[in-house]
């Protein structure tokens, strides 16, 4: 079974989790090239979590692609261009016509950021009682 070596090593290591990650995620897959695959996530949230669970507490989630944390105008949505070898001519026009920028995003990354945020702001206003 898959999940036997990763429960291996979640006690080998003493792994716990620290966070879950949600987004919807739209996906594309071309007829015409051998492979090629678009997926386009919104909604990109996250939440601490202490156990090993995939259910979340819908009161928990925080968005973290809000326009004041990446400094957009709008929500950005992540988009993933997936090829084998060269990128298919069509994902090259795509990216031109809608004069898309490559940016690095890592959803979980910023996800951690995102509650390290939190953790410093209790660690500070723990601090202020003691001053």
């Amino acid at each position: 079974m898959a999940l036997d070596p990763f429960v291996v090593r979640m006690h080998r290591y003493d792994l716990r989790p620290v966070l879950l990650v949600d987004y919807r995620r739209e996906a594309w897959m071309s007829r015409i090239d051998e492979y090629a695959r678009v997926s386009i996530d919104t909604k990109i949230e996250c939440q601490s979590m202490t156990k090993l669970s995939l259910q979340a507490d819908p009161k928990r989630w925080r968005s973290i692609d809000h326009p004041q944390l990446t400094f957009t105008e709008r929500s950005p949505c992540v988009v993933e261009l997936k090829w084998a070898e060269a990128a298919p001519s069509w994902m090259v026009l795509l990216t031109q016509r809608l004069d898309m920028i490559r940016h690095s995003f890592s959803k979980y990354c910023n996800s951690m950021l995102s509650l390290a945020e939190d953790s410093y702001r209790d660690y500070r206003e723990a601090q202020s009682v003691w001053v």
